[in-house]
């Protein structure tokens, strides 16, 4: 799955996600009950803690998903979300954050893959969603302000950034709009993809 996760991050470090779209039929009251759903440690039939599909339990069990010819991980995950959470809003953001890569997690920290996991999970968490949203909580932590501090100072000596943010959410999605890397990536993207239509 660590390929997927890695052409799939391209995308999403390009065009972002997409939890503010519209849904027919839905109240902001339904919405608001989705969106504070965990859908990282909630449980679901046929995927394991680790999100790998269990072909074997689909086998034995006999359940019929219509899973489309040649399908990839990504469209085989949003099959069995559909079969567990059975609403569209709630399949639209539990298979987001499921599929959030590390790669972007750095993008907010300027930071390696390698240290952002590493970082992570000093902290206790094991998937790049959970971390981000302990980032840009109202949770104080000493250590956690040393990583803004970090992060404060490489915006000064790299844009000359002297502001300060709001939030925290604030400061992360500056850092990642302006990440150096980030943008390169995104420019490597639209450029292969350019190439590919001629």
């Amino acid at each position: 799955m660590s390929i997927f996760f890695r052409t799939f991050s391209i995308l999403i470090l390009c065009y972002g996600f997409a939890n503010s779209q519209n849904y027919m039929g839905i109240s902001n009251q339904e919405k608001d009950s989705l969106l504070s759903i965990d859908y990282i440690n909630k449980s679901y039939n046929f995927l394991d803690s680790q999100f790998e599909i269990q072909y074997d339990k689909l086998a034995q069990k006999d359940v019929k998903l219509e899973f489309r010819e040649n399908s990839d991980y990504k469209d085989s995950l949003r099959t069995i979300l559909d079969y567990n959470l059975k609403n569209e809003y709630a399949v639209h953001l539990a298979y987001h954050r499921i599929l959030t890569p590390w790669e972007r997690t750095s993008f907010y920290l300027w930071k390696s893959v390698e240290e952002t996991q590493n970082i992570a999970r000093s902290f206790g968490f094991d998937h790049p969603y959970l971390f981000y949203q302990f980032l840009i909580s109202n949770e104080q932590n000493n250590r956690k302000q040393v990583l803004f501090d970090d992060l404060y100072k490489n915006l000064e000596e790299n844009l000359g950034v002297e502001k300060t943010f709001e939030t925290n959410k604030a400061l992360l999605r500056f850092a990642f709009k302006k990440n150096p890397a980030r943008v390169q990536a995104m420019k490597d993207y639209v450029k292969k993809n350019t190439n590919h239509k001629h």
